[in-house]
C-alpha cells in the first residue's frame, strides 16, 4: 500500500498534528486574540512535525546503511515525496524544478 493510501488511523503522530492544526485554526480566530493560546498551539504543532521528520530521516538513514552501493544509487534515481519540489531535504544539489538554489532561499517579493 502507498503511504498516501494509508488509512489515518494508521498514523496516530499524523492524527495527532491534524488535531492540533485544528486547534491552532481555532486559536487564530479567537477575538480577542489570545497570543498565549496561538503560541502554544503552534509549539505543539511544531514538536510533533519535529518528531516526525526526525523519524522519517533516522528511518531513511538506516535503510540506507544497509544498502549496497549500487541499490543506494538505483533509489536515488527512483521519484521521492521529499525531492519532488527542489533537491532534497538532505541532499545538496540544484533544485529539479529550473530554478536557482538561490530562488528557493530568497524572501517572497512583497
Amino acid at each position: 500500500m502507498a503511504m498516501e493510501d494509508a488509512p489515518m488511523e494508521n498514523m496516530p503522530m499524523m492524527t495527532e498534528m491534524h488535531a492540533e492544526q485544528q486547534h491552532l485554526r481555532a486559536a487564530f480566530e479567537e477575538t480577542p486574540t489570545d497570543t498565549a493560546a496561538i503560541r502554544a498551539a503552534v509549539g505543539k504543532v511544531t514538536a510533533l512535525h519535529g518528531t516526525m521528520m526526525a523519524a522519517h530521516l533516522v528511518t531513511d538513514a538506516q535503510v540506507r546503511d544497509v544498502l549496497s552501493k549500487a541499490q543506494r544509487e538505483q533509489l536515488a534515481k527512483m521519484p521521492s515525496f521529499c525531492r519532488e519540489n527542489g533537491a532534497g531535504m538532505m541532499q545538496r544539489g540544484e533544485p529539479n524544478d529550473g530554478s536557482s538554489p538561490e530562488q528557493h532561499h530568497k524572501p517572497p517579493v512583497a
